[in-house]
């Protein structure tokens, strides 16, 4: 502890605020200075200020701004990558000081692409609620380039999501083959129609499930070639499914669903099938974990959870997989 006493801090860290780094994260993310400012209940002259203040400290241009123009630097984009970094070592204070005193409590912050792997996440919430009543869960859906993001940078520990390329620093535990379908809305002019064929889809308007906001497309191999091959007209985008079934249905165009998270729908006639209707389209879900995280007792027990039952076989799931529409005899 002497050593400690004598410790001199570099001037750089003496004239950083944490506040001025969060605010940071939240522009990023937002892409916008007024977005950011919406979200942090705030002013759009007190983020740009916080904003300038940063840039001044550091000596750095952090975002390059000008009209509707908004581009995140090479020094802001190592600066992002290094605040969530920091952000995962002071979120996981409080479970660490718990870990100490040998309680089981704190908060496991999931990551997850929208419907994937859902029903190995619902029966995983479920089975360590019952173990760990004391620990909160939070889950926050995503891109899969972001959700893979915040366990590299260690802001979570564990991600749910497609993974069309990997990071040797990451732990990969395959969950499942996702069968995607092509479906439109009830007022497509394509609905309740069997004489379709892939020919008929071409260059369609189509509602795109983003799986990136940061980098580059990250798109699972199989289903961007489909899309490239079918020369689909992208009008429309979103991470989240609901988001992307708000706008097919709506009529904006057709769009690509995990088959199991939409037989309801596909059922109660809010949605119709279109070609190719088979297992053809697949998408792999993965765990993503990051060996070199301290996860806490909560954090490490989830983690085990889902792999357990990543193990066993689903019934359910291969009979979705196998379900094809009935054809009228009509």
């Amino acid at each position: 502890m002497d050593d400690l006493d004598h410790f001199v801090l570099d001037p750089i860290v003496r004239q950083l605020d944490w506040n001025l780094l969060r605010t940071f994260i939240v522009i990023v993310q937002e892409k916008s200075l007024t977005g950011a400012a919406n979200r942090l209940l705030l002013t759009q002259p007190a983020i740009s200020s916080a904003l300038k203040k940063l840039e001044t400290r550091l000596g750095a241009k952090l975002i390059e701004r000008g009209g509707r123009a908004f581009s995140v630097t090479p020094e802001g984009l190592a600066l992002f990558a290094e605040c969530l970094a920091v952000y995962g070592q002071i979120a996981a204070l409080p479970a660490r000081l718990d870990a100490v005193q040998k309680k089981v409590t704190g908060t496991v912050n999931i990551a997850a692409a929208s419907g994937a792997a859902s029903d190995i996440l619902d029966e995983a919430l479920d089975v360590f609620h019952a173990s760990y009543p004391d620990v909160a869960l939070s889950i926050n859906i995503s891109s899969s380039v972001n959700a893979t993001q915040s366990v590299r940078a260690n802001v979570a520990p564990l991600a749910i999501c497609y993974a069309q390329s990997t990071f040797e620093t990451l732990n990969y535990d395959h969950l499942r083959e996702v069968v995607f379908g092509l479906y439109c809305g009830p007022r497509h002019r394509l609905y309740g129609r069997w004489d379709v064929d892939l020919s008929d889809l071409a260059g369609e308007s189509f509602i795109s499930f983003q799986t990136d906001r940061l980098a580059d497309d990250q798109w699972p191999e199989e289903l961007l070639r489909f899309r490239q091959k079918m020369s689909f007209r992208t009008i429309g985008n979103s991470f989240n499914l609901s988001e992307v079934f708000r706008m097919v249905s709506a009529n904006l165009g057709i769009g690509l669903f995990p088959v199991s998270t939409v037989l309801r729908a596909e059922e109660d006639g809010r949605l119709w099938r279109l070609p190719p209707r088979d297992d053809s389209l697949k998408a792999s879900v993965y765990l993503i974990t990051n060996p070199a995280k301290r996860v806490t007792i909560g954090e490490a027990a989830f983690i085990d959870v889902v792999r357990q039952l990543a193990r066993r076989p689903r019934i359910s799931e291969r009979a979705s997989r196998h379900r094809v529409p009935i054809k009228s005899s009509d």
